[in-house]
């Protein structure tokens, strides 16, 4: 019973909160800020209270300077060594001829934060290179050709370097590292200049020539040729490169079940590709167009109304050109009767529209097109596709194709109202 008092007693459960609180902070403030840091502020605090506790403060505070200032500085030298350290470690060195080793590291500067030799990367992002050359024997390096590879693939791009003794012969292999496409989007590779950041402190522009050969399998591979200067001994330059990869040159209007309807008078509150209906009821009927590609592409759009007066339902067929292809069937929707009897489909002048959605991205817009989609067709426009690190997955670039259409009374001889 003592026991039990003691813990539920109010003042002792403040304290036990206060101090759970404290140790919270300590261990949230450690975990998001370095070691130095931390070590360092413990250091002051310790000396504050023994500079409050002490009658001679004045000595004490003489004292407890100098050793949280040493603290605080051994703690950050043990850090950048450690990273260092570390650093070093983490580079992997492949020798080549006449006591050189190369190696070669990359970065996404616009989604990533580290070094390494293979990198996860999409198009348009902001890439960076090092080539680190050493020259670990006693006397001085000729000059070599170097060539920086980048070639095609599918999920996995390799980008390379190899080196030859002379002018002409064969290259030796060199380091690589491998960039992994998040969205299968990389298409080209495209080089910004190597350049010689370390000697000098100031990056020179190594001139080069840039070649880029047709594969049979698709796709093109960058080659590029440059001069390596000589390196003294025991001594390493760094070449710095920076490029991207652009998206492929690919546009495809999606098909499939594209059409849905509702059927504002029969009282529907979904829409659907197959709906039911009766002479004089209106339909509200909507296309999505979806471009799975890369590239946006200009649409060509016609619907076909087709009437089948003794089957009793209505078919309404796209029909879409984007780029330079020609006509295709994309997808339908169908309108049955409700009554058995022939029904026809007539779309309502004035209500044809290009809507393009409302997304965490994009506002809805709504843009009136003329008549006639249903007769010759209508123009509409560029339709985009899919941009790499879209938070919104393309869905804002989406067009729909909407019109009202009234339900016509089937008269007998080919006649409908």
């Amino acid at each position: 019973m003592g026991l039990h008092a003691t813990m539920t007693d109010a003042g002792n459960l403040r304290v036990a909160a206060a101090v759970f609180a404290w140790l919270a902070g300590v261990i949230a403030f450690a975990l998001v800020s370095p070691l130095w840091v931390t070590a360092s502020l413990a250091a002051a605090a310790l000396a504050a209270a023994a500079i409050r506790a002490s009658p001679h403060r004045l000595r004490v505070c003489l004292v407890a300077v100098p050793v949280v200032v040493g603290i605080g500085g051994a703690c950050y030298l043990a850090s950048v060594a450690r990273e260092t350290s570390a650093a070093t470690r983490s580079v992997h060195w492949v020798p080549l001829a006449l006591g050189l080793d190369a190696a070669l590291e990359a970065k996404d500067q616009t989604f990533g934060k580290h070094w390494g030799r293979s990198i996860h990367a999409d198009a348009n992002d902001n890439l960076r290179f090092k080539l680190r050359i050493r020259n670990s024997s006693a006397t001085r390096s000729p000059r070599l050709t170097a060539r920086l590879y980048a070639g095609p693939g599918q999920m996995t791009r390799i980008v390379a370097v190899s080196f030859r003794e002379s002018e002409y012969g064969p290259f030796t292999s060199g380091p690589r590292v491998k960039v992994l496409a998040q969205s299968n989007g990389l298409d080209e590779f495209q080089e910004e200049g190597l350049r010689l950041e370390d000697p000098p402190r100031q990056p020179v522009p190594l001139e080069s020539t840039a070649v880029s050969y047709p594969l049979g399998t698709g796709g093109f591979s960058l080659r590029r040729y440059w001069t390596v200067p000589p390196i003294a001994p025991h001594h390493q330059l760094v070449v710095g490169l920076r490029g991207s990869y652009w998206t492929p040159q690919s546009s495809q209007i999606d098909g499939g079940s594209i059409v849905e309807m509702k059927n504002i008078d029969g009282g529907d509150r979904k829409y659907l590709t197959t709906a039911a209906a009766k002479a004089g009821d209106r339909l509200d009927v909507g296309v999505r167009l979806h471009n799975s590609g890369f590239r946006s592409s200009g649409v060509f759009a016609r619907l076909s109304i087709t009437t089948h007066p003794r089957r009793a339902f209505d078919r309404i067929t796209v029909f879409v050109a984007d780029g330079f292809s020609s006509e295709r069937k994309l997808g339908y929707g169908t309108v049955n009767s409700e009554t058995g009897q022939p029904i026809e489909l007539a779309v309502q002048p004035g209500t044809t529209e290009l809507v393009g959605p409302k997304t965490d991205c994009s506002p809805e817009t709504r843009l009136p097109l003329a008549d006639g989609v249903a007769e010759g067709g209508l123009e509409l426009g560029g339709i985009g596709g899919f941009h790499p690190r879209d938070p919104c997955h393309s869905q804002e670039f989406d067009r729909w194709l909407v019109f009202k259409a009234r339900v016509l009374r089937y008269l007998g001889a080919g006649n409908f109202r």
